[in-house]
C-alpha cells in the first residue's frame, strides 16, 4: 500500500522545535533534547525573562526569539511555563 502521506513529511535535519519558557522545566527539556543529539540550530526559546534566555544560550547555544519567529520557524512547540507565567 503506498503511502500517500509522504509528501507532508519535514526530513529529520530540519525538523524545527521550539520552548516557551526557558525556567526549570524548559532548561532540563533543552538539556535533555541537546545530550540525545538534537542540534542547537533545530532549537529556539522564548523567554520574557532576560537573564533565563543568556542561561539558555550560554549552556545550550539555544538562540531565543521572538513568539512570531518561534511559530514561523517551529514544527512543533513545547509549552514548558507554569500555569501562572
Amino acid at each position: 500500500m503506498k503511502n500517500h502521506d509522504s509528501k507532508f513529511r519535514i526530513p529529520q535535519s530540519a525538523f524545527r522545535i521550539g520552548m516557551i519558557g526557558a525556567g526549570n522545566m524548559g532548561q532540563a527539556l533543552l538539556g535533555g533534547l541537546r545530550r540525545q543529539g538534537v542540534p542547537a540550530s533545530r532549537l529556539c526559546v522564548v523567554e520574557t525573562n532576560a537573564e533565563r534566555a543568556s542561561m539558555a544560550l550560554r549552556r545550550f547555544a539555544v538562540e531565543s526569539v521572538s513568539m512570531e519567529r518561534l511559530a514561523q520557524r517551529c514544527h512543533v512547540v513545547i509549552i514548558a511555563v507554569k500555569p501562572q507565567d
